[in-house]
């Protein structure tokens, strides 16, 4: 995909993947990934990103999050949510990532991103747990 691409208002429960991104895998040259009011509960993924795996090539773009509340994901890599790739920023806002698990690393979140900035504002990580 190239450009824009925005979440907003999703309310997701128990979705599986047997890769990546147990709801979705979103990548390719984006400019900007937006998401906003979204709620995930109980996502599995057998590879990386329990709820999401976004992967980004774009050197000027950014992802942002705000109302991202994640509940009992589970994945090898980035319980809640898997970001790879390159961009400008990270930013999150107003989020909650609760009980999430990691096979191996990153128990919310796993983030393998080349930026400039990563941004975590009012954010509530609890209970989340990798390895």
């Amino acid at each position: 995909h190239n450009g824009n691409i925005g979440i907003s208002s999703v309310s997701i429960i128990s979705n599986r993947a047997y890769n990546n991104g147990g709801f979705g895998w979103f990548g390719g040259k984006l400019y900007t990934f937006n998401i906003f009011d979204f709620s995930s509960f109980r996502d599995y993924a057998d590879g990386n990103g329990g709820c999401s795996y976004i992967y980004s090539s774009d050197d000027y773009g950014g992802v942002y999050v705000r109302g991202f509340n994640v509940t009992k994901a589970f994945a090898s890599l980035g319980g809640a949510l898997f970001l790879v790739g390159k961009g400008n920023s990270l930013y999150f806002q107003d989020s909650k990532f609760i009980n999430n698990t990691a096979e191996f690393s990153g128990g919310a979140i796993a983030i393998r991103m080349i930026c400039n900035s990563v941004t975590f504002y009012t954010v509530l990580m609890e209970n989340n747990v990798a390895g």
